[in-house]
């Protein structure tokens, strides 16, 4: 990350990055430096690669936020409307075999399993949130890969239940999201509700 100008760079597993690197900065404003000397032409290039890790403090998520978001849209194989595979959407049983499937939005029609294949060839990247100055960005999840299945995935998916480390692991690594870590919200105001006066000087008893 010093010295070497480069055109072409790749940055992967951003999330698992540190924030500072030998006290030089953002390893990432560091890359960036690598390649200014390629800015005035035009001709740089550079991939940022990623698994999310936490909500809040994921490189990737930033990267993704600033892009134009793309998804790959599929048709629908029941009405010809082009989706993209979301979480909210696969229906599945508790215990194997899950039957898992797909019931779009579009149409409500039960997109089973075996269809999966062929609407994943016959997609395309679409942009959700165009704009000028916004570089390509891309969102994908494992209900589009051709690797897994949705039974595998819904498996994965009880199996995390309850576990906050396997829930976050879930939802990283199977749903290529972001964790959210849901803590215990406090109201301020019924804080200052339970304070109690006290004299200065003196420790009450209870303490």
């Amino acid at each position: 990350l010093s010295s070497k100008t480069v055109r072409f760079a790749l940055a992967d597993e951003v999330d698992r990055w540190p924030a500072e690197i030998e006290e030089q900065g953002d390893p990432m404003g560091l890359l960036d430096a690598r390649q200014s000397a390629f800015t005035r032409a035009g001709t740089l290039k550079k991939l940022v690669i990623s698994t999310p890790t936490n909500k809040g403090a994921s490189r990737i998520d930033k990267a993704y936020s600033a892009g134009d978001q793309r998804h790959w849209f599929m048709p629908c194989p029941h009405c010809g409307a082009e989706i993209a595979f979301r979480f909210e959407n696969p229906k599945f049983e508790r215990h194997a075999p899950h039957m898992a499937h797909y019931v779009p939005e579009c149409c409500g029609a039960v997109i089973e399993a075996w269809q999966q294949r062929d609407m994943v060839l016959a997609g395309r990247w679409k942009p959700t949130a165009p704009g000028p100055g916004r570089k390509p960005s891309y969102f994908i999840n494992a209900l589009t890969s051709l690797l897994t299945d949705w039974d595998t995935i819904a498996e994965k998916y009880w199996k995390a239940q309850g576990d906050p480390l396997e829930e976050k692991a879930f939802a990283n690594l199977v749903l290529g999201e972001s964790w959210d870590a849901q803590g215990a919200e406090i109201d301020p105001a019924r804080i200052v509700a339970a304070a109690a006066d006290y004299p200065r000087n003196v420790v009450p008893a209870t303490v």
